[in-house]
């Protein structure tokens, strides 16, 4: 009878990997995952609101916009989110955004082709680890655009439901 591989080791050549190394590298890709799903779905609470073909035009139009976004991924809000958000640089606004997205891309669909990753070295799991942190990073200013945006919507409707409390 043989035993399962441990699911740790089972890719990794170099058995004088710690663990800890591999460990950290699987928390820093879930970080990285959850916040490019906390920007995606952030996108899509802020664009209806935003968007001048959203509640600027009335109930009808937020509510179309709304279910438009909502089948959208990052890529796909890009260009809805480039129409509503005003800068004083546009084009480096579309720029970061793009790369943004490609860091995605990058991360969800080639991240073991990345320079340098490898699942079976130490200095390729280094590698791997560096490469989240730069991406999280990265990600960091258009994070908490999204979130401050959206925590200011959040009050003023609670302000607007709730005059006598403020």
């Amino acid at each position: 009878m043989t035993t399962a591989p441990n699911a740790t080791n089972e890719l990794l050549v170099d058995n004088e990997i710690p663990p800890g190394l591999v460990l950290e590298m699987h928390a820093k890709m879930g970080r990285n995952l959850l916040r490019f799903q906390l920007i995606e779905s952030g996108i899509k609470l802020m664009l209806p609101v935003t968007h001048p073909d959203g509640s600027a035009s009335g109930d009808d139009a937020y509510a179309t916009l709304k279910s438009e976004v909502k089948q959208k991924t990052l890529g796909g809000l890009r260009t809805r989110l480039l129409e509503a958000v005003r800068t004083d640089d546009p084009d480096r606004f579309s720029s970061y955004l793009s790369s943004v997205v490609d860091s995605r891309n990058n991360f969800i669909h080639h991240f073991l082709q990345q320079p340098g990753v490898s699942l079976a070295s130490q200095d390729g799991l280094r590698a791997a680890v560096s490469y989240l942190d730069e991406q999280y990073e990265f990600t960091e200013m258009l994070f908490v655009m999204i979130s401050h945006v959206n925590i200011e919507f959040a009050t003023l409707i609670i302000e607007r439901d709730n005059p006598s409390k403020f």
